[in-house]
């Protein structure tokens, strides 16, 4: 039977601790396997003792030895026969074997041990020191094969990780030039459509000009010639007619502001909005210097952006604060900014017809008007426009109201030092 290390050790059949290595000690005579094993306590190693070559060969199939020191002499096999046994076997080729001998040897047997796969040989009695020395180099090399065979593990499995990792770059890669090229793919076919997007827009507006004018022009004419001769409802409808007219031309340009905006690039640079609101407010003031409405512009802080297009946004929403406001005689508007959630939010705020809440969401269309055109004048384009301006800036744009207690609409804008 093979036994563990003197005083009820490991067993042999459990895996030593990491830090530790096993000798195996082979002798058929137990009073020299215990006085090996106290000859080598103070290495430290783990002792497996065996009687007899089958207790070395199941050994040998437990675990791994850092080095086998072995009797020659024994009943049944020699340690010659049992050291080519073990030699055979892929997993001990390369443990060393320390022959102990009580007797000088032959040169043939001397042969033969190397032959069978010996290291070194020993003679009764045995000198412990150089015995410890001796298995103190097998130690070494063991662990050093042992820390060599896991590094080389550690490399194989990061060359497979890296293999894998490479297969994977290789595969996103692929992806993203695919993705890439339908990109590319598709911001020609977006430019193709801008470009084409415009040249109906130039071809519709000259198209639909040229008959305005025309009605315009004669209309004009027919007043001026016969004026007086036509019955008072006759001249009224004429004006109607010239007032479509020119509602309709602004409809046009309005539209053309609209879809150029999308193929414009943007001139980006530090905007004062502050200057721009009073400069703004005093052009509305102008278009209609009789009326009187008490304008408050509070604090704004400067945005990056493309000045004519923000110049744009404040006339279209200062506009339409005067022009709401028109039946309120204590009509105010303010203008200013609010920090909220880390970013500035600029409004302009009536107090005049506001718009009903469950409407909000039609706010921004293109042709959505909330209020009949005979009370208000309007194309329905000012805040479409306004809403494109503001999302190509990356900003966003809103409006809260309540049916005549005024509106407020809000935006952002990127901040001028592009925190």
């Amino acid at each position: 039977m093979v036994a563990p290390l003197g005083g009820g050790g490991v067993p042999a059949t459990e895996s030593p601790p990491e830090d530790r290595v096993s000798i195996l000690l082979v002798d058929d005579q137990p009073a020299n396997l215990g006085a090996l094993e106290a000859t080598l306590e103070s290495t430290g190693c783990r002792f497996v003792l065996a009687k007899s070559a089958d207790e070395a060969l199941l050994a040998l199939l437990n675990e791994d030895f850092a080095a086998i020191v072995l009797d020659i002499r024994m009943p049944t096999m020699s340690g010659f026969e049992l050291a080519s046994m073990i030699k055979r076997r892929q997993r001990n080729r390369q443990v060393p074997i320390l022959f102990l001998t009580a007797h000088m040897l032959e040169e043939e047997d001397v042969l033969e041990g190397y032959a069978a796969g010996a290291v070194d040989y020993l003679t009764k009695p045995i000198k412990p020191e150089i015995l410890r020395s001796k298995i103190a180099v097998f130690v070494d090399l063991y662990r050093n094969r042992r820390s060599l065979s896991r590094l080389n593990a550690s490399l194989q499995d990061a060359l497979r990780e890296a293999e894998r990792h490479k297969d994977e770059t290789r595969r996103l890669n692929g992806e993203l030039q695919e993705r890439q090229h339908r990109l590319e793919r598709l911001a020609r076919q977006l430019k193709s459509s801008n470009e084409e997007l415009e040249s109906f827009s130039y071809s519709v507006s000259h198209d639909l000009r040229a008959p305005l004018r025309a009605i315009n022009g004669f209309s004009h004419a027919l007043l001026e010639e016969y004026g007086t001769v036509l019955p008072v409802e006759g001249r009224r409808l004429l004006s109607v007619v010239r007032e479509n007219t020119h509602r309709m031309g602004r409809l046009i340009d309005d539209l053309l502001a609209f879809s150029r905006l999308g193929g414009k690039e943007l001139d980006r640079a530090p905007v004062d909005l502050a200057s721009l609101a009073h400069t703004v407010v005093n052009e509305v003031r102008q278009a209609d210097a009789a009326r009187q409405v008490r304008v408050t512009i509070a604090h704004l802080p400067p945005a990056a952006g493309d000045g004519s297009l923000l110049r744009q946004v404040l006339t279209n929403l200062i506009d339409n604060a005067f022009k709401f406001t028109r039946n309120r005689p204590d009509a105010c508007v303010d203008i200013g900014s609010q920090s909220a959630g880390g970013e500035i939010v600029y409004y302009v705020k009536d107090n005049g017809a506001g718009f009903d809440m469950r409407y909000a969401s039609k706010l921004f269309g293109v042709f959505q008007r909330l209020h009949r055109s005979d009370e208000f004048e309007g194309s329905g384009v000012g805040l479409a426009l306004v809403q494109r301006i503001v999302h190509r800036h990356g900003g966003r744009v809103w409006g809260e109201g309540r049916v005549n207690e005024g509106a407020t609409f809000y935006f952002t804008l990127p901040p001028a030092d592009g925190r």
